[in-house]
């Protein structure tokens, strides 16, 4: 091994970083060649889903050298509780200025975690999965909706965002949680995904009524009593809903409502997944293992359309460890 040429080493190395860093941890204690090469891609993939591995994976990045902190592209964590909570915002602290893909799963609540990602720049990440326990967090206020006209994007080149609840709460407590992020991104957010038990009010806020508005009218701010407007869901295309359950008549209206903005020019594009059982979240994880492999669409999450191919796949929603 000693004898390859360092670019030959490099490309050997960044074929193995595709399992969540199991083969190239063991592919860098090979050699010391192996070890100096890898340099450069060593934290490429990462997905840490116990305590003491999230312990580990943040020593390992505080002695890391610059090139190898640099190299974090794709990471997938699970965040047990609160304590656990505190570790991983060291290392997304560490790595936000590299990440492209962030999935991050959380077992409780999580509340502080959730207020420090909505406070941290990811200049580079494009693509958010953000799973909760349930919509009791964040709250239903909305006066934090809009960071103020001078602060800079914290998600200048986001384009793909998915947040998925494993409990069934209001869509309006849904969307705010989307929003939150929406209105820090820099206005490339094109695709977005709720998943989760998702009801629908009567009326009041993100009622259907109000949902559809939002849609077919995407440009435009959508202001409820009080009179705090929502944001306007321009430039996203793509509104995907997976719910649990829906009632006959919401998912009769749903459906006809993802036909009316197939129909109308500009409006934001309703993708209704089909009701299937709860996914585990390790059943994520190997998904994600497929992207990271080349063997599955990076796309996935966040389907264009509901015709019978993409409605035969299992797109996952996480739903606790069961």
């Amino acid at each position: 091994m000693d004898t390859l040429p360092t670019e030959v080493l490099g490309l050997i190395f960044e074929a193995a970083s595709c399992d969540g860093g199991r083969t190239a941890s063991s592919v860098r204690a090979a050699c010391t060649a192996f070890c100096a090469a890898s340099e450069s891609s060593r934290f490429r993939s990462v997905a840490i889903t116990e305590s003491p591995k999230t312990l580990s994976f943040r020593e390992a990045l505080q002695k890391a050298s610059p090139s190898a902190r640099a190299s974090i592209r794709h990471l997938f964590v699970v965040v047990q509780d609160e304590d656990m909570a505190a570790t991983v915002d060291d290392v997304l602290q560490l790595t936000a200025p590299c990440l492209e893909c962030l999935t991050c799963i959380c077992l409780s609540s999580c509340s502080t975690l959730h207020a420090r990602l909505l406070a941290t720049a990811f200049p580079r990440l494009h693509a958010l999965s953000l799973c909760c326990v349930d919509m009791s967090y964040p709250p239903d206020d909305r006066s934090d909706l809009f960071p103020g006209a001078s602060a800079s994007p914290l998600f200048p080149c986001l384009q793909y965002l998915h947040i998925a609840y494993a409990r069934s709460g209001y869509m309006h407590s849904a969307h705010i949680a989307l929003c939150r992020f929406i209105t820090r991104t820099g206005g490339l957010l094109t695709r977005v995904r709720l998943s989760g038990g998702v009801v629908f009010r009567r009326d009041g806020l993100c009622s259907m009524a109000a949902f559809r508005k939002m849609l077919l009218f995407p440009a435009h701010q959508l202001v409820e009593s009080p009179p705090l407007p929502w944001p306007a869901l321009s430039p996203i295309r793509t509104y995907v809903v997976g719910a649990f359950f829906l009632g006959t008549t919401s998912r009769w209206k749903l459906t006809s409502l993802e036909r009316e903005t197939r129909e109308q020019k500009d409006a934001v594009r309703l993708v209704l997944l089909p009701r299937r059982a709860i996914v585990p979240w390790p059943q994520w994880r190997e998904k994600w293992l497929s992207v990271q492999a080349g063997e599955l669409d990076p796309l996935y999450e966040w389907p264009e359309q509901s015709a019978p191919e993409i409605l035969a796949e299992d797109y996952p929603v996480w739903a606790g460890d069961i």
